[in-house]
């Protein structure tokens, strides 16, 4: 069974650890409303019943690769599933029912395009009231503690995605939230 835990305030989390590449998936639900959960990049989960209270309105994806469960909370919540406009027709499982680019404010989010990385239209989350950002593949938390980019193969020119994760440097954030990684 899935076990969901509230790490902050209002943002809760999962993981899956993926034998094949050797790392944990991470799905997060953020209240980033008075009534209002999305979930990004929802990892999969086990039992959708543990999750009702939650009352997600919106599945976020930081790029193409991070579909993972985005159908079945799409199902189970009727909400609809957000991604870049670059990586929608990238999606291979599921259908995009509406996208975002960058500067985009997404439920509360600014989206912040990370150039050059995994996918064309690799996307961070800056809630900006919280000063928390989240990210996909742009980078990972691997091993725990130490941010580093995926492996050189993932990437058409890795120098270009070194100096692409530079958007995200200067962002106002106290908290980074990784999409694939170690955690405590």
């Amino acid at each position: 069974m899935t076990v969901n835990k509230e790490i902050l305030k209002d943002v809760w989390s999962w993981h899956l650890y993926n034998d094949t590449k050797g790392i944990d998936f991470n799905g997060f639900l953020v209240k980033t409303g008075k009534k209002e959960w999305v979930a990004i990049d929802p990892a999969t989960f086990t039992d959708l019943n543990h999750l009702k209270k939650f009352k997600v309105n919106a599945v976020l994806l930081t790029n193409a690769d991070h579909a993972r469960d985005a159908k079945k909370f799409k199902d189970f919540f009727q909400c609809k599933i957000l991604v870049n406009e670059k990586d929608a027709p990238l999606l291979e499982d599921v259908k995009a029912d509406g996208t975002f680019k960058n500067g985009d404010v997404v439920h509360g989010m600014r989206v912040v395009e990370v150039p050059d990385n995994k996918t064309p239209g690799e996307s961070a989350f800056l809630w900006e009231e919280r000063k928390i950002l989240v990210v996909g593949d742009a980078v990972v938390g691997k091993p725990m503690w130490k941010l580093n980019l995926l492996a050189d193969d993932k990437y058409k020119d890795v120098q270009k995605a070194r100096e692409g994760i530079k958007v995200l440097y200067n962002l106002n954030y106290d908290i980074m939230l990784v999409g694939d990684g170690e955690h405590p």
